[in-house]
């Protein structure tokens, strides 16, 4: 009979991947409603009077790709601060990340609404 062997994951790596995933997720999403923007979306919004600013769609594509690109960012940073046990500084890059995802996905929700997406 075969061993089994078992990969274990250490919890600041699952949750770096976790950061990684929900950026991919927030990406797929803006660009599968990305098609249906107008040509001018808003791009600055005042203390709550409304939209000062406008612009082409394609000024929006970065909103997502940064939380990708720092989520793509923490998975080495957690392996490598886990296999010297100082797991804090992979706790808080993933936590960085997941905060950056979170504030994104709140201003690309904002954006699209405006948007009338």
């Amino acid at each position: 009979m075969k061993k089994k062997h078992t990969v274990y994951i250490s919890r600041p790596v699952l949750i770096s991947i976790v950061a990684f995933v929900l950026p991919m997720c927030l990406l797929i999403v803006f660009f599968s409603l990305s098609s249906g923007l107008p040509d001018r979306v808003p791009t600055h919004f005042t203390n709550g009077v409304g939209i000062d600013g406008w612009g082409a769609k394609s000024e929006l594509y970065p909103l997502p790709i940064i939380p990708a690109v720092l989520g793509a960012i923490t998975i080495p940073l957690a392996v490598v601060f886990d296999k010297k046990e100082i797991p804090f500084f992979s706790y808080f890059a993933s936590g960085v990340s997941l905060f950056v995802t979170v504030l994104m996905a709140l201003v690309i929700a904002m954006f699209l609404k405006a948007a009338g997406v």
